[in-house]
């Protein structure tokens, strides 16, 4: 005891001392400042002043202990110095002097490569950003090595690591930057191959893979190599594929590889274990208080005795997760046990439920908005604040946001607050560019080659008219020109989805449209003002809101048609005696008009729907009222509807019927008139053929130009089916005619076609065959009409 009591005495005095020292020491004055360590043709003088710039140690000031370890950091920021030290020697005098000791970063003399077979390195010295004559940047080094890693994934050398090193140099204090490369040879995809599979097929196996050799691979055989870090990748999806279908016990127990002999190609090779398929058991509920587990599972989705799907599992936890949604319970968490009985083959699942307790909405934060005004993104969100916290709702919020297409992120937190029945709710958004220009070719078998330029700002914002950037006010801008041998069109269009964030939009235009057809010239100038407003009611008990929307709008056009083919009246005979002629309707005419639509959509998906319908009706008035040439109405009901059939074969149905009902002054004129057609009407036929012409409408004529008709009635049944993930195959039939007379429909006079397509899901080309097995009898000059191709390709760039 009392040899410890001695040792905390002198402890105890040793800190008393050391402290007193350091007091002694910070009250002194320093006399002097000493650099050491900086070699003398490293410009000795430009790092002596870069130095005494950035230290707050001065001679003549009080020794500061704290000062001097802030030079120490502000010294290591300016990236000069490999290493620094400082010592304080005491004078006689009671001064001390400060002395900074420097390892200083040697001078980069040259660039170097080593381990490089693939690139030489000429090639690789490209990629290097770093300058020779300056001190070694980590950085700039860094994003070297990034650089030369990417061009060897590029071509294919996949899993290729490049390091760096700094070797002295064997003269002054310069050093060489040398790139260190393990390389990894590459080898092209020849397949994939599956050893213990039984239950799937292997192509089945392959669709579930990022490793495989794409059809088109097989003609274009460029490109294709093997990166095998992607197998990290495919075999989670094995695993949650086989998990799909009930196989809980599935694992890859390895992955070979078979070369040819040269090795530059190569093929994989999963060895599975695929184990036995397991049926649900028992499905349970732990912990709910509120509800009971038979209101929980009064509709069930994972039903024992059925087949175990991952799948179905995660529905039914969100069907769990839904009931508590409406009441706020916004912390509530839940997750699935699963118990295997390998004996019997089953698999009893039990969902474990934390409840947590009701709260509401206190705050609604946005952050990361730097372009997007907030009142853009507050009107695309469903709940507010007040509103209890309904998960469902801050999910819709979330996917109306990411709809924008303004962010690259979104995410929504809920916060804790000092109240425990509210909650924060923070949305942090990244933005993106949202503005485009998109210069491209075309071509389709209506319009033959066309050139455009397209720029589209997503995000724009009208009231910032006068300033720059244009953006953030939650508007559509669009501006586009088009030329080609048969079309000109140039438009610019602006939409406010939210007139003042209210449910109604606004959208308008402004073109200039020429066509060229075979037998005149069709050239439009005008705009056109449309205001959008869904509608929201219950019919027959079933809630149509976000289903239905109404436009109103106008549209001032001026239409000249010029150039048209002339045709001789027979000897003696006066215009109004001959009848019809095409070229009567060579003129000037101004066709304003209202117009009225009302649209029910609930298609599943705007490109490639399987499921759900639109409906469409739309009116025209044409009316001398706003100076128009004549007076008559426009009229076209169109519905769609996609039924899912087995697996993933869709039909698709189609039914339009237009009208033009003349009211009083001139007779609807030409370019108001229906052609039927070609891709959007009735494959098979050109474009425009299927119309009367003008000697089935004049006897006295033997004009077979097409002229149009007052009615029309097209339709289509179409199987629709997925090849692998790259394109849609489809088989259809078509049907439909055009008469002169208005409201002149004859299901007994139809044009029939049948033919197959192909849709690419990401290239922009579409071909369509259509034969006709059937023509109607009002259209004579159709009959012995072949079949026809349908092409459609856009390519931007």
């Amino acid at each position: 005891m009392m040899q410890r009591a001695v040792i905390r005495v002198m402890a105890a005095g040793l800190f008393i001392c050391c402290f007193l020292s350091s007091l002694m020491v910070n009250a002194a004055v320093i006399n002097k400042i000493t650099l050491q360590g900086i070699p003398d043709d490293l410009n000795r003088s430009g790092i002596e002043e870069l130095v005494y710039w950035t230290i707050g140690t001065k001679k003549n000031d009080n020794f500061d202990a704290g000062v001097l370890s802030n030079d120490i950091e502000k010294l290591y920021k300016t990236s000069r110095f490999d290493d620094i030290q400082t010592r304080v020697v005491k004078n006689t005098d009671s001064t001390v002097e400060v002395i900074y000791i420097f390892r200083v970063k040697e001078l980069i003399e040259k660039i170097e490569f080593e381990g490089n077979k693939f690139y030489s390195d000429k090639k690789l010295y490209r990629e290097v950003k770093h300058p020779v004559g300056v001190i070694a940047d980590a950085q700039i080094i860094a994003a070297d090595r990034k650089a030369i890693e990417d061009k060897y994934n590029n071509s294919g050398n996949h899993g290729t690591v490049v390091d760096s090193k700094i070797i002295k140099a064997t003269k002054d204090h310069g050093a060489i930057l040398c790139y260190v490369i393990q390389e990894k040879m590459r080898h092209k995809l020849e397949g994939v191959a599956f050893d213990g599979n039984t239950a799937f097929t292997t192509s089945e196996l392959a669709d579930v893979l990022m490793t495989k050799r794409q059809w088109w691979r097989y003609v274009l055989r460029f490109g294709n190599y093997f990166n095998s870090q992607m197998l990290i990748m495919d075999k989670r999806n094995l695993a949650k594929f086989y998990e799909e279908h009930g196989f809980l016990d599935f694992s890859v127990q390895d992955i070979t590889y078979v070369y040819n002999d040269d090795k530059t190609w190569v093929t994989p090779v999963y060895k599975l274990y695929e184990g036995k398929q397991y049926k649900v058991g028992e499905v349970a509920i732990a912990g709910a208080v509120k509800y009971t587990q038979e209101e929980l599972l009064k509709d069930p989705v994972l039903v024992p005795g059925q087949i175990f799907d991952i799948k179905l599992e995660k529905i039914q936890s969100d069907k769990i997760k839904n009931h508590y949604a409406p009441d706020g319970y916004i912390d509530f968490s839940i997750y699935s046990a699963r118990k295997l009985n390998r004996e019997k083959q089953t698999v009893d699942v039990k969902y474990q439920i934390q409840e947590g307790r009701p709260s509401r909405i206190r705050n609604i934060d946005i952050v990361g908005n730097e372009v997007t005004q907030d009142h853009v993104i507050r009107r695309e969100l469903t709940l507010f604040p007040g509103d209890l916290g309904d998960s469902r709702k801050i999910d819709i919020s979330k996917q109306r946001l990411k709809n924008l297409d303004y962010f690259n992120s979104v995410e929504m937190v809920t916060v804790a607050t000092d109240s425990p029945d509210l909650k924060d709710l923070r949305i942090e958004l990244e933005e993106k560019k949202t503005g485009s220009l998109n210069i491209g070719a075309g071509f389709s078998s209506a319009d033959s080659v066309i050139g455009f330029c397209e720029f589209t700002e997503t995000n724009y914002d009208l009231a910032k008219w006068n300033t720059w950037p244009q953006r953030g006010g939650g508007q559509r801008l669009r501006a586009y020109i088009g030329a080609g041998s048969e079309v000109i069109n140039m438009s610019l269009s602006l939409l406010e989805p939210s007139i003042h964030d209210s449910d109604i939009s606004f959208n308008t235009e402004f073109f200039v449209n020429t066509r060229y057809e075979d037998e005149y010239d069709d050239q439009r100038i005008g705009a056109s003002f449309m205001f959008g407003i869904p509608l929201s009611f219950q019919l027959f008990g079933t809630d149509h809101k976000e289903y239905w929307n109404l436009g109103l709008g106008m549209k001032l056009e001026h239409v000249a048609i010029s150039n048209v083919d002339t045709e001789d009246l027979p000897t003696g005979m006066s215009a109004d005696d001959f009848g019809y002629r095409l070229q009567d309707e060579e003129d000037d005419y101004f066709a304003n008009r209202l117009i009225l639509e009302l649209t029910r959509n609930t298609l599943d998906k705007y490109r490639f729907p399987t499921k759900g319908s639109r409906v469409s009706f739309n009116t025209e008035l044409v009316t001398s009222a706003l100076g128009s040439y004549s007076n008559y109405a426009l009229m076209s009901l169109d519905g769609k509807k996609f039924f899912p059939l087995y697996k993933d074969l869709v039909l698709k149905t189609q039914l339009n019927f237009s009208s033009a009902e003349h009211i009083s002054g001139d007779d609807v004129a030409i370019f108001d008139r229906y052609f039927g057609g070609g891709y959007g009407s009735i494959r098979g036929f050109e474009r425009r053929d299927v119309a009367p012409t003008v000697e089935e409408v004049n006897s006295n004529s033997d004009d077979d130009s097409p002229c149009g008709g007052s009615s029309m009635m097209f339709g289509t049944l179409e199987l629709i089916a997925p090849v692998k993930d790259y394109m849609y195959c489809s088989i259809f039939t078509d049907f439909g005619n055009v008469w002169w007379d208005e409201f002149g429909y004859d299901v007994g006079d139809l044009n029939l076609t049948i033919g197959v397509g192909i849709q690419f899901k990401k290239l922009p080309i579409r071909l369509d065959y259509g034969f006709p097995i059937s023509t109607a009898d009002s259209e004579e000059h159709l009959d012995g009409s072949g079949g026809q191709f349908h092409f459609n390709m856009q390519y931007t760039y």
